[in-house]
């Protein structure tokens, strides 16, 4: 499916990009290895299930430094796809995108820019645009250091 993202967006594959340290499957880290990376822009986790997301989510954050901290931590499965902004010292927004929906132009919009801007150093700046259409917005989370904040609140539209 990641690679079926790629060329829906318009950006090469790890393999096309030719630069194993900056875009590649299994970025090996101290602490485990991230499924995808694009440097300065995301870490990626694959799992089979939604209901492995959460633990995919906790995978990448104790990664996450190894990474050098990237702008984007996006899990997915075979059905949704969550990317949460991950700014530092900033609230974490998620954009949830169903794969059925991947070829909505709002949602194509927002994969773009996790591939070709996303968004440092703000995040109101990823995703670009008002209202996103079928990306709804979802609870926002506080992170620090691989633990929950304050509860969810909710988001109004997303950046």
């Amino acid at each position: 499916m990641f690679l079926d993202i790629c060329r829906l967006v318009g950006h090469p594959t790890p393999v096309e990009y030719r630069n194993p340290d900056a875009f590649t499957f299994e970025k090996t880290v101290p602490v485990g290895s991230a499924d995808a990376y694009l440097e300065e822009h995301f870490g990626w986790e694959f799992k089979g299930s939604d209901s492995q997301l959460d633990e995919a989510f906790t995978q990448l954050l104790r990664y996450s430094f190894y990474l050098k901290t990237p702008p984007l931590l996006i899990v997915s499965s075979f059905q949704t796809i969550l990317i949460r902004t991950n700014f530092p010292g900033m609230e974490t927004v998620l954009h949830k995108i169903q794969v059925e929906e991947l070829t909505d132009p709002d949602n194509l919009k927002i994969l773009r820019s996790v591939f070709f801007r996303p968004g440092r150093p703000s995040p109101q700046s990823f995703g670009g645009g008002s209202d996103q259409g079928n990306c709804r917005p979802v609870p926002v989370y506080r992170y620090g250091y691989g633990t929950a904040g304050p509860g969810p609140r909710e988001t109004g539209a997303l950046p």
